[in-house]
C-alpha cells in the first residue's frame, strides 16, 4: 500500500515515489492532497482513463530488486573490510617486517643451542682491485654474522687480502661496501689468503678434514649432526662457470 500526499513536479516524480513497491503488487490505493496536481487527471476533464493511470503507476521491480541486492552486497563487503582492516592491523603490530639482522635480539651461536651450532663459510673468489666489490661483499657478510651473534671460531674466511692495502685504494687499510659505509675490514679473520684460496681448500673446510688442508689457518668446519652451515660465494659466474 503506497499513499502519495505531497505535492509532485510530474508524473515522473509520482513513479519515482513508488519504487518502494514489492515486486508483482500493484499500487491499490492514491490519497491525493486536495488542490495536487495530478487530481485532475482522474477529473471529467482528464484525457486520461482509468486504466491508463493504472498502467502508468504499475511497476516493474526487476530494477528495484537489481539495486536493492546491490546494495545488500555493497554493505555485506563493506561489514567483511571494517572486520578484516582492523585484524590485518593487530597483525602487522604482532609481526612487523624486520631485517634479519634486526630480528637477532639474542646470540644464535653456542652448542647450547637448539638447532645446533651454526657455521659460516665465507668466500671471495675474485682478486685483483677491480674486482673490489667480492672481497668488500665478504667483509661485509662477516659483520653481519657478527652483530647477528655468531663467534670467530665457527666463521671461515676465504680472501685473497689485496684490496685493503692496495696501492689503488684511496683510503689505505679500510674496505666499505657503500659510498658512505663505514669500514668492514676492520676484524675480519684471514683463514685463508692469497694462493690458499682455492678449490681443494674449501672442501677440506666444509668437510672438515684437516689432513687434506694446504696452508691456512687451519680452521675447519668441525659440525655435528643437528648443526647448519652458511656459505656465501662472492664472484664472477655464468651458465656452467663460477669464479
Amino acid at each position: 500500500m503506497c499513499f502519495v500526499t505531497g505535492h509532485h513536479e510530474s508524473w515522473w516524480s509520482l513513479k519515482a515515489s513508488l519504487v518502494s513497491i514489492p515486486k508483482g503488487r500493484l499500487l491499490t490505493r492514491i490519497a491525493y492532497a486536495q488542490g495536487h496536481t495530478f487530481q485532475p487527471l482522474l477529473g471529467p476533464k482528464s484525457k486520461r482513463s482509468t486504466s491508463d493511470i493504472w498502467d502508468l503507476v504499475r511497476l516493474d521491480t526487476s530494477e528495484t530488486d537489481t539495486m536493492a541486492r546491490f546494495a545488500a552486497g555493497a554493505l555485506r563487503r563493506l561489514v567483511l573490510v571494517l572486520v578484516l582492516v582492523p585484524l590485518l592491523l593487530v597483525e602487522s603490530r604482532l609481526d612487523p617486517i624486520r631485517l634479519p639482522s634486526d630480528r637477532a635480539e639474542k646470540p644464535i651461536n653456542g652448542d647450547g643451542d637448539a638447532v645446533g651450532t651454526r657455521w659460516a663459510v665465507l668466500i671471495a673468489g675474485s682478486n685483483g682491485y677491480y674486482n673490489y666489490r667480492h672481497q668488500a661483499d665478504v667483509c661485509h657478510a662477516y659483520q653481519v654474522l657478527k652483530k647477528g651473534g655468531l663467534q670467530d671460531e665457527n666463521i671461515i674466511v676465504f680472501m685473497y687480502d689485496d684490496i685493503a692495502n692496495n696501492e689503488d685504494n684511496p683510503r689505505p687499510g679500510v674496505i666499505i661496501n657503500d659510498p658512505q659505509g663505514e669500514d668492514v675490514y676492520a676484524g675480519v679473520p684471514k683463514d685463508y689468503v692469497g694462493d690458499d684460496v682455492n678449490v681443494n681448500n674449501f672442501f677440506a673446510v666444509l668437510l672438515g678434514n684437516k689432513t687434506a688442508l694446504s696452508g691456512g689457518s687451519g680452521k675447519v668446519v668441525n659440525s655435528g649432526p643437528n648443526d647448519h652451515i652458511f656459505i656465501f660465494y662472492s664472484d664472477h659466474g655464468g651458465p656452467g662457470v663460477l669464479g
